[in-house]
Order: C-alpha cells, then sequence, then structure tokens
C-alpha cells in the first residue's frame, strides 16, 4: 500500500468483497427521521404538522435564517411527530418524524425533469429558488472594506455554497 504520510491508520480496501456484486436498490422501511438542523446554522422551520401526508421530495422544514437549509423528504407516508430526538452528534435535535408507507410517491413537481440547456437564465434561477438550493447572495455576504472598516472578520463571498 502506498502511504502518502507518516503515521495513522492504513486499512485494507478489500475491494475484492465488492468488487463482482451487483447493486441493489435500497428502500428504507419504518419510521424516519429529518433532523432540522442539518449544519452548524440555525436549524431549518417546519413546515408539516403532525398527522400530514408527505411526498418524497417534498420540502419540511423551510430555512430561518442567513445560514440555514431547507429539509426534503425523502420518501413518503404520514408524520408521526415533530419532537426533539437524539441525532448523530448526540444532541437533542427537533425533527420531523415521518412513518414511511413505503410507496416513495415523488412530489408532482419533483419528478419532472427539464433540459436546462433549453431553460433561460431566469428559468434556471427560479428552479433553483423553489427548490431551496441555498446559496448567499453577493449583496449579503461581502463585506466591502472602507478606510474605517478594516475589520478581518468577513462573510464568505458568493462563490461559497
Amino acid at each position: 500500500m502506498n502511504m502518502t504520510f507518516r503515521g495513522g491508520v492504513h486499512p485494507k480496501g478489500n475491494k475484492e468483497l465488492s468488487r463482482n456484486k451487483a447493486l441493489r436498490e435500497y428502500k428504507p422501511s419504518g419510521e424516519m427521521v429529518f433532523p432540522l438542523a442539518q449544519h452548524i446554522g440555525k436549524p431549518a422551520k417546519p413546515i408539516v404538522k403532525k398527522g400530514d401526508e408527505v411526498l418524497m421530495g417534498q420540502k419540511i422544514g423551510e430555512p430561518d435564517g442567513f445560514i440555514s437549509a431547507a429539509v426534503i423528504s425523502s420518501c413518503s407516508g404520514k408524520v408521526k411527530a415533530i419532537e426533539k430526538r437524539r441525532t448523530i452528534s448526540g444532541a437533542m435535535q427537533e425533527c420531523v418524524v415521518i412513518e414511511n408507507d413505503g410507496l416513495f410517491t415523488p412530489a408532482a413537481d419533483w419528478s419532472q425533469r427539464r433540459d436546462a440547456g433549453k431553460m433561460t437564465n431566469e428559468e434556471i434561477v427560479a428552479a433553483v429558488s423553489a427548490a431551496q438550493a441555498s446559496r448567499p447572495t453577493s449583496s449579503s455576504c461581502r463585506k466591502t472594506r472602507t478606510p474605517s472598516n478594516t475589520s478581518s472578520q468577513t462573510a464568505p463571498s458568493a462563490s461559497h455554497t
């Protein structure tokens, strides 16, 4: 094995275990838990409530701040609860709990594919905005430096997504 640095762990690749295996589709079943805090930013606000039917690809959490992101359901089913659950970080975080119906029924607009080459710039921007792909805008992210403002603290530029 070619080592690029000293120390550390260098496990074998063991690719022979899966190299000739066919891929298979995995569809989870049962209760699905979607944390509303997906990063270090502000958690999303739930936009569904207990008892609501949701579709795969439907937005279930709305961004709620400068650094926040939408939460999208990866299954269809019924919202069982909106409650605090322990997440992978070990913290108790607000989550949307969905009882997966196993059908994976897509949201009507989620399954439609569009050829970006045939769309105008305005249509692309509208589609990305509708999908809630969060991207800071240059006016809200850049801090203009002036002689009276020489702080080294600046927000990320628009090129960071």
